[in-house]
């Protein structure tokens, strides 16, 4: 009767009587929800995470029952729903939907007539049953996806900030060294591994895991090459962290990439600054010495004319002429790559260039048999005259110089898929294997037995005025002996009109 009375009391009435009794059953829970807390940060494995489902069913129905006075069978219900949300937030959703089980077993059992049994008399309450069930499934459901949200982008945030600032150290960094120290020590942080790497070159850094104990390696890639290997403790490695690795080793290459590039770029400029420097002293120099030299073979040719037969005087005028040349392709070859020569492009025919390269190179192949053939009926081709037949000259001068006297030097010109080609061959002892692109570099000479060497300007020069008039030229050995220097002119500079009219032009 007094719980009868008590029920049927205004709300305001009895909720006075029991006030005490409230105050001291949420204290309880509430120290109880404290302590729930506490276990559910330690919980850790999915056992644990079951009982405690298991434990807030006991808490709450422990609280309603002793609320039981003043609460209605609605608000018990509440109270089991307030309890799937913290169930299913906490725990995750298995835990959770074993909380909607046993709640509604709980509420059937406690607070339902007839008490403490599972027999239900009105069948009414089944209909309620299955409301709260799914209620509170829908619910553990919502909240279970919202709290792996919560992980997740918890997790996102975490490795973003970690890949952050892996890429502020490896950018702050220059060194292999101590790119290497940023990359171990942020593997350190987020998986807590000592991580060992192998470059190609040898050098190792971190600790080498046993060769027994599994371990995840992952390759640093270069720009074009793999630069060496991460060996990473694989202790259970979850799928994101894997990724996380490889994001992580993929920094460590394009930062190891981004350290080679801006050091070659270093050096290109340090060569670049010393290729300047020294164009600008070959230039002064050879400007400095061209008026001693002219006077020098000027004098040797007025005393060669006044004595007769005086080879020493010979030898000197000579002597000085070779000099001037090397100092005429040292200005050459400054101004060509310094970009201060314009072509003079107009329409020639190819037969007046060569044979006035061939008769400047008298006195260089007077010893040597020279074999022309040029073909019939050439097209006017537009060119650089001058330019042009300086490259002759070096062509021929150049085989001159490496062949015996006495050979045959073979000169040939003609029109091979409409490009102008132009071709010096001898018969010497041909050019050393794999050198054969190096020669047209600037100072770069070859030679046979006693034979000079020359200054290693005349292909640089050569290949300079080719470039200038984009075409190529290239060196090859003949098979019977020798080699051959194969000029070839772009086909826009080929002219098909008649002489007259190339002249008009």
């Amino acid at each position: 009767m007094h719980i009868q009375t008590v029920r049927n009391a205004p709300y305001g009435g009895y909720l006075n009587r029991a006030s005490p009794r409230i105050l001291r059953s949420f204290g309880r829970m509430t120290m109880s929800n404290v302590n729930l807390k506490t276990a559910l940060r330690l919980a850790e494995n999915p056992a644990a995470r079951y009982l405690l489902a298991a434990g807030i069913v006991v808490v709450v129905t422990f609280a309603c029952y002793h609320l039981r006075p003043p609460l209605s069978e609605t608000d018990i219900i509440m109270f089991y729903l307030v309890g799937a949300v913290i169930a299913a937030a906490r725990l995750g959703r298995g835990p959770s939907l074993l909380y909607s089980f046993l709640s509604v077993s709980a509420f059937n059992y406690f607070f339902t007539a007839p008490y403490f049994t599972f027999r239900v008399d009105n069948p009414s309450w089944w209909l309620t049953f299955a409301v709260m069930f799914f209620a509170s499934l829908v619910i553990s459901t919502l909240a279970a996806r919202l709290r792996e949200q919560v992980v997740l982008a918890t997790r996102r945030e975490h490795e973003a900030l970690m890949l952050y600032g892996l890429m502020k150290e490896l950018a702050a960094s220059d060194t292999r060294e101590a790119m290497s120290a940023s990359l171990i020590g942020a593997i350190s942080r987020a998986i807590e591994a000592e991580a060992c790497i192998r470059y190609v070159d040898g050098a190792l850094f971190g600790a080498l895991p046993p060769a027994t104990a599994p371990r995840l390696d992952l390759s640093i890639k270069g720009l074009d090459k793999t630069l060496g290997t991460v060996s990473i403790p694989d202790k259970g490695l979850l799928p994101d962290q894997k990724i996380m690795m490889e994001t992580f080793v993929g920094l460590l290459g394009s930062a190891l990439a981004r350290a080679e590039t801006a050091q070659a770029a270093q050096q290109s400029r340090i060569l670049a600054e010393k290729e300047k420097m020294r164009n600008i002293l070959l230039s002064s120099v050879s400007h400095d010495l061209r008026s001693p030299l002219a006077a020098i073979t000027g004098a040797a040719d007025t005393l060669l004319k006044s004595m007769n037969d005086n080879a020493l005087l010979e030898s000197i005028r000579h002597e000085a002429a070779r000099v001037t040349r090397i100092i005429s392709n040292l200005l050459d070859i400054t101004r060509m790559e310094g970009g201060h020569v314009r072509l003079n492009m107009r329409a020639y025919d190819p037969a007046e260039i060569i044979g006035s390269a061939v008769g400047a190179c008298g006195d260089s192949l007077k010893e040597r048999k020279l074999s022309l053939h040029v073909a019939k009926d050439l097209p006017f081709v537009r060119m650089d005259g001058l330019l042009i037949s300086q490259l002759i000259q070096n062509l021929l001068e150049n085989a001159a110089r490496h062949t015996p006297a006495g050979t045959a030097i073979d000169l040939s010109a003609y029109i091979r898929e409409g490009s102008f080609c132009l071709v010096v061959s001898d018969n010497g002892p041909g050019i050393p294997k794999g050198q054969e692109q190096e020669i047209f570099n600037k100072f770069a000479t070859y030679g046979h037995g006693d034979r000079p060497k020359g200054a290693g300007l005349g292909l640089a020069i050569c290949h300079a005025i080719v470039t200038a008039h984009q075409g190529r030229i290239y060196a090859q050995n003949k098979p019977e002996g020798g080699c051959r220097f194969v000029v070839e002119l772009p086909p826009q500079l080929t002219l098909p009109q008649e002489p007259e009219a190339a002249h008009a032009e």
